[in-house]
């Protein structure tokens, strides 16, 4: 018989398939020139500066092998687990144009490839990241064809995890399949574990043996293919079963109301039933990103507690004075946690509004304007994420290295800190609601860049709200909301 991959048919169809997807997103891309030509360069410069500085003032880390492992196999893990739910629409097609490949003659696994170069072009970004990181780190002069290598394997093996992991996943909720919830929690540990090992060969290639890492690639050789060839025959097995579970899942979660009197009690009647209605969702785990984003928040908690609790921040023996001590390694540790939790929650939004597209003509009927939902996202950014300066500051002070002269000061700055960053994030709620891993990445960027050079330089927070910086944000946003409202994204 002859193989799929030399039959022209199967070669032409999987051309026109990437053909259509190419052109429908430059077709994207040409109705977002003002995301991509003056949102994008600006916020680099600010993620730039802020690293920089961040980078600068922060002491060498000089981590075990142990201790690299276990935090570069954490990141990996929650990349994964957060990409979940997208990962899931494009192996579905779950309300994506690609939804007419069913009904075409595209064969399983053409489809299957489309998603998997999905992936890869995904996943490269965050390598592009990765290096930009190790560069503004100073973990490495220029790059090295080791840490090119590495990357590139990176790519390839977080992407094929991703798809089995989403493939398991609607089959496990399906039926309840044990082999499914094995095989891909097998699958998540020995991914996590190479790439975390890659990522040490990135940043400090000192840290793993040469007999290491040439046994490292070795075993990669032979890992790749095989999560290769089990993802394709699950995919065929399973998908005719699966496609209609996935797609209920995805109506799934109910419009009901979570009734809050305090909610009735500050806003209006529309605006509070749309809160209620989110923050009920997300005590539902409507998406895999509620349970990556409160592992970040942990994880970023535990790292405080670790941080403050060792000589690895100095802590403060005698009274700097008040203007000095804002710049102290613990209180500046304190201020950047805040920053990066209230991110981790806020990103929430973005997800958010992607699930409850196919919903909106609801809120049309119920005569919801673009601006109460607006205002609605917005009031939700700031309610998910309030429990970060709380605990931050709670953490800090009960550590012992923050004097309590400071206790108070630091307090009004977490605050202000997490006012700036979930206004950020939520004013942008509505910028790309049709790509929430794009979102995800504008509102880190802005939000948190934004909110860790305020961290930095205090002042720049008040500068920005003294000069109705958030103004034009709130008009884009109530425009952008209000179009979405209309068009539900499209």
């Amino acid at each position: 018989p002859t193989l799929e991959c030399g039959n022209p048919s199967i070669v032409n169809k999987l051309r026109l398939v990437i053909g259509a997807t190419l052109r429908e997103q430059m077709r994207w891309a040409s109705e977002h020139l003002y995301l991509l030509l003056i949102l994008t360069p600006l916020i680099f410069g600010i993620s730039y500066a802020s690293v920089s500085r961040l980078a600068s003032d922060a002491p060498a880390w000089q981590p075990s092998p142990g201790l690299a492992l276990v935090i570069f196999a954490t990141l990996i893990l929650s990349l994964i687990v957060l990409s979940l739910t997208r990962t899931t629409v494009e192996v579905y097609h779950l309300r994506k144009p690609e939804s007419f490949l069913d009904s075409l003659p595209v064969s399983i696994s053409t489809q299957l490839h489309v998603a998997l170069l999905k992936r890869i072009v995904r996943t490269t970004f965050v390598a592009i990241v990765i290096l930009t990181i190790r560069a503004l780190a100073g973990f490495g002069k220029g790059i090295d064809l080791l840490s090119v290598l590495a990357l590139l394997v990176l790519v390839l093996v977080i992407s094929v995890t991703e798809i089995l992991s989403a493939i398991s996943w609607i089959h496990w909720g399906h039926v309840r399949n044990g082999f499914a919830a094995v095989s891909a929690i097998i699958a998540l540990v020995n991914t996590s574990i190479v790439a975390a090992v890659l990522l040490i060969l990135v940043f400090k290639p000192t840290l793993v043996p040469g007999s290491l890492g040439r046994g490292l690639f070795l075993y990669i050789v032979i890992w790749i293919p095989t999560l290769y060839v089990l993802t394709r025959l699950l995919h065929k097995r399973w998908r005719s079963t699966d496609i209609e579970y996935a797609k209920r899942l995805q109506t799934g979660g109910g419009m009901s109301f979570f009734r809050m009197r305090f909610l009735r009690r500050r806003f209006s009647s529309s605006i509070a039933m749309q809160v209620a209605r989110d923050l009920q969702l997300t005590l539902r785990g409507f998406s895999s990103a509620v349970y990556v984003a409160l592992f970040l928040f942990a994880s970023l908690l535990l790292f405080m507690i670790t941080a403050l609790s060792t000589s690895w921040l100095s802590t403060i023996n005698k009274s700097p004075g008040w203007f000095a001590t804002t710049w102290h390694l613990p209180v500046m540790a304190t201020k950047v946690v805040c920053v990066l939790a209230t991110a981790s929650c806020s990103i929430l939004v973005a997800v958010l509004v992607a699930y409850q597209l196919p919903y909106y003509w609801l809120e049309r009927v119920a005569g919801t304007t673009g601006k109460q939902m607006w205002e609605a996202k917005l009031w939700y950014t700031r309610l998910i994420s309030i429990a970060a300066p709380v605990i931050a500051w709670l953490v800090a002070v009960l550590s012992g290295t923050v004097p309590l002269y400071y206790a108070l000061p630091l307090l009004l700055e977490c605050f202000w800190l997490w006012w700036i960053v979930s206004t950020l994030i939520g004013a942008l709620a509505f910028e790309i609601p049709d790509r929430p891993e794009l979102a995800i990445i504008l509102m880190l960027s802005f939000g948190a860049m934004v909110g860790l050079f305020v961290a930095s330089f205090w002042p720049m927070g008040i500068v920005l709200f003294a000069l109705n910086g958030i103004r034009g944000l709130s008009l884009r946003g109530h425009s952008r909301a209000s179009f979405c409202l209309i068009t539900e994204g499209d």
